[in-house]
């Protein structure tokens, strides 16, 4: 785990669910991080 204040955001190509591990990495799909429907997890 890295101790900074950069958000950490996995894209990949696969359409999947977005989450959120342990160590507060995000996991998206590439569709929805470039279409805008990516919605920040902390805020949900």
């Amino acid at each position: 785990m890295l101790n900074d204040s950069f958000k950490k955001i996995v894209v990949v190509r696969d359409h999947i669910n977005p989450w959120t591990d342990d160590f507060g990495i995000n996991y998206v799909g590439v569709r929805e991080f470039l279409s805008g429907h990516y919605i920040d997890l902390e805020m949900v």
